[in-house]
């Protein structure tokens, strides 16, 4: 399980499960988290790992963090 505490590394298939989720193309899921679309895509294939705080942002941005949910709207 993730936390923002101590978040795991994802594995390929929850890069490209938590994207397809969220219905996002991989430049959509790319700029939610300030990579670029070739980091995002070497992310899914294993070329390079994502840092997990991104992974944790990734999910919360797209409201599939286990434990956590981003607010919507702060007044």
């Amino acid at each position: 399980m993730i936390s923002l505490l101590d978040p795991k590394q994802p594995t390929l298939d929850d890069i490209f499960g938590a994207r397809f989720n969220a219905k996002l193309t991989q430049q959509q899921a790319a700029d939610m988290i300030g990579y670029s679309r070739r980091g995002w895509q070497d992310a899914e294939n294993g070329k390079n790992k994502l840092h997990p705080a991104a992974w944790a942002l990734f999910l919360l941005a797209t409201g599939q963090h286990p434990s956590h949910r981003a607010l919507s709207n702060i007044q």
